[in-house]
């Protein structure tokens, strides 16, 4: 098993295979994979019945195609910086996390891996640059629920997943 067979295996058993209620969109989702997700895999707007059978097989691939390939997660040669990223991106868009890594680094944070992005990242110690990112995501989270406090209700399995990954880095 490769080093992204392991952390899509840890971001589907965090998700689950039971259909997840309506987020913030008022759609379902299995697997952590939502119906956008499923949609732009599909290349069509899928319906909620599609969603529920979502076969573990079809969410690897998404996650090995949506959130390792597409974003260059796999080109950063630290396993811990891609798992922080890749999960990040599963929560908060691969933009988003990719914003977050750049930020860190002190490069122009336009949400994209280029050759600047990904010289810097792997310079780093990706443990540590981890747990920058992962301090950002913490914030980012906070002015979440601040701006709007609906989200409150998802703070604490955010905040949760975030400190797992900050306990298995140090």
């Amino acid at each position: 098993m490769g080093a992204d067979d392991a952390i899509i295996d840890a971001i589907l058993v965090r998700e689950g295979d039971k259909v997840a209620p309506p987020d913030r969109s008022g759609r379902i989702s299995r697997w952590g994979i939502t119906a956008a997700a499923l949609s732009e895999h599909r290349g069509h707007s899928v319906t909620d019945a599609e969603i529920s059978q979502l076969s573990v097989t079809e969410a690897r691939d998404i996650y090995q195609t949506m959130y390792i390939f597409k974003p260059s997660f796999h080109l950063l040669g630290s396993e811990v910086l891609r798992a922080t990223l890749v999960d990040y991106g599963v929560n908060s868009g691969t933009s988003t996390a990719v914003k977050a890594m750049q930020h860190a680094l002190g490069v122009v944070p336009d949400g994209i891996i280029g050759a600047e992005t990904l010289r810097a990242a792997n310079l780093k110690d990706g443990s540590r640059l981890s747990i920058r990112i992962l301090c950002q995501r913490s914030r980012m989270l906070a002015r979440l629920v601040h701006r709007d406090p609906t989200q409150v209700k998802y703070l604490e399995g955010w905040i949760d997943r975030v400190m797992d990954q900050v306990e298995a880095l140090v």
